[in-house]
């Protein structure tokens, strides 16, 4: 018996690429991907072509917004390095995607390591201490929206692909304790969701 796949819903750059390299008849609805034009995903964000749209992040933005809410929390901070996969067709592009497969020994080492770090949601949610990433509800919406007009007889070439308009600050409070640092409360009060 064969399958009919009425739409392809994929999250991050590899598995969009997979898709788009799978099929260029059916939909394909991406998110978590940092660069749509610059991997070839699509020809463009207002017109993107082919089978092929969704919700893009803009990681270059989100890394200077951690960056400093970073320096928030670690005002003496100094050095800042930055953990790629150079397997990742995101990171060929531009230099910039980690491997999330890895992120609870990441994050574990970092804090054996006594490291603050500032990443997405994924990574405080394995232990990081902050993160600053584009507004989870957002794009389930998003991505709902997506899938809807697509299976309503709409184009993906037809349908621009979103950025994020909200954000989300985060702030592991449990991380923060193991490393001695103490989250100023105006920076506690801005964050939308803290763990404890």
């Amino acid at each position: 018996m064969r399958l009919k796949v009425d739409l392809i819903v994929t999250s991050g750059t590899a598995a969009a690429l997979a898709a788009k390299n799978a099929t260029t008849s059916i939909p394909i609805v991406f998110g978590v991907v940092s660069d749509p034009v610059g991997v070839g995903l699509v020809t463009s964000l207002a017109r993107p072509g082919g089978n092929v749209t969704g919700f893009s992040i803009v990681n270059t933005e989100l890394n200077k917004k951690r960056l400093a809410a970073l320096r928030e929390l670690v005002p003496a901070i100094e050095r800042v390095g930055i953990l790629e996969n150079p397997t990742n067709p995101y990171f060929r592009a531009a230099h910039l995607e980690l491997f999330y497969e890895h992120r609870v020994e990441i994050m574990r080492a970092a804090l054996k390591h006594a490291l603050p770090t500032a990443s997405s949601r994924s990574f405080v949610e394995a232990g990081g201490l902050i993160a600053y990433t584009g507004s989870f509800s957002e794009q389930a919406d998003r991505f709902a929206a997506f899938i809807d007009r697509i299976l309503r007889g709409a184009r993906p070439a037809d349908i621009p692909v979103e950025q994020p308009t909200k954000f989300d600050l985060l702030i592991n409070l449990k991380t923060a304790k193991a490393l001695g640092i103490t989250v100023p409360k105006e920076l506690l009060l801005r964050a939308d969701e803290v763990i404890q």
